[in-house]
């Protein structure tokens, strides 16, 4: 339960992280959403760079893919790059 709320289906709450993969010559970054009840990768970015426009990518797809009306969306909001709230 995320503050309470009981998690009984799909596209109620997901969640997001950004990792680093190492390549044959250096880094690419991954940006996942995950849906918490299924489990399921929903949206993902992949780039040379770490910027915010990797995350919202991640995102924009999740949003094309799933019929997000109410939604839970949770991010650590980490120190890797700004958050610019919309």
């Amino acid at each position: 339960m995320i503050k309470d709320k009981e998690i009984t289906g799909i596209n109620q709450v997901w969640c997001a992280d950004i990792t680093t993969i190492r390549i044959l010559n250096g880094f690419v970054y991954l940006a996942a959403i995950i849906d918490i009840y299924s489990r399921k990768i929903v949206g993902y970015a992949i780039g040379k760079t770490l910027s915010s426009e990797l995350a919202i990518a991640a995102l924009n797809m999740a949003m094309a893919i799933r019929n997000t009306d109410n939604l839970i969306h949770h991010s650590d909001q980490g120190s890797k790059f700004p958050v610019k709230i919309i």
